[in-house]
């Protein structure tokens, strides 16, 4: 069972994860600047594009930190004495 940030299981909880929640930012603004793109025929805004981009690297950023955290946390040994 994975674990959140805090050491609670995120299934435990029944709220989603912090990575779920990033990606739910990522998929909004995709959608939003795909919705005006359809409905006007013409670009979004600048600062869509901006608000995508600033979420898929908030997204990517904790992956990174999350993957780095798992790599580096050594195995627990259990030594006897």
């Amino acid at each position: 069972m994975a674990r959140n940030t805090r050491g609670r299981h995120a299934e435990d909880t029944g709220l989603p994860s912090r990575e779920e929640r990033l990606g739910e930012e990522v998929d909004f603004w995709r959608g939003f600047i795909a919705d005006w793109e359809r409905k006007r025929g013409e670009p979004a805004h600048p600062r869509a594009y901006e608000a995508l981009q600033h979420a898929e690297k908030k997204l990517e950023m904790y992956r990174n930190r999350i993957h780095t955290e798992d790599a580096t946390r050594a195995p627990h040994v259990h030594t006897l004495h």
